[in-house]
């Protein structure tokens, strides 16, 4: 799938919302919202170099900034075309600090790198984790483990560090969660 379409669908995936911001839309981009994050997808024209994209990336964070937006929180999504763009290229645009984030989204692995993408992990479509159910085979650690897991949505949900942390505490009772 091309590399716009896939993003876009992406985007929907993770719950975002299609919106405009005044004077946006004439530049030949979707912003796409989820309350808490902005992105803004483009395709990758041929003809569009670094210095010309660090422009609009610039250009595109003082709107954001006029419209009282969140520019901290946003990011720019440039969608290649067939054209190959070489990798220093994506480097450069990629780590270049000023106006927005942006990523250069070739394939569908570069969606991985989008941190607010990453839906992979709660989509239970062919990724289900099953809890089997008598775990006394495998030892008091890993029953205490299952059962921290249960009481937590540990079988839908990502957990963050300071989760990881009470599930180790929990499983060595040094406290109880």
């Amino acid at each position: 799938m091309e590399a716009y379409n896939r993003t876009f669908q992406q985007l929907i995936d993770a719950d975002f919302q299609e919106t405009e911001i005044a004077n946006m839309k004439d530049w030949g981009v979707k912003c796409f919202t989820n309350g808490q994050t902005i992105s803004i997808l483009q395709r990758w024209e041929t003809e569009m170099n670094t210095n010309q994209i660090m422009n609009e990336a610039s250009r595109m964070r003082d709107l954001l900034l006029r419209n009282r937006l969140n520019a901290w929180n946003a990011y720019y999504l440039l969608c290649a075309g067939t054209e190959a763009i070489n990798d220093e290229m994506v480097y450069y645009i990629e780590r270049e600090a000023s106006a927005l984030r942006k990523y250069v989204i070739r394939t569908e692995n570069d969606l991985k790198r989008i941190p607010f993408l990453d839906i992979n992990i709660g989509n239970t479509e062919g990724n289900e984790l099953n809890i089997v159910e008598d775990t006394s085979q495998y030892g008091d650690n890993v029953t205490r483990l299952v059962e921290y897991l249960r009481q937590h949505n540990g079988e839908r949900a990502k957990f963050s560090q300071k989760k990881i942390e009470e599930a180790a505490l929990f499983i060595f009772n040094e406290k109880e969660v």
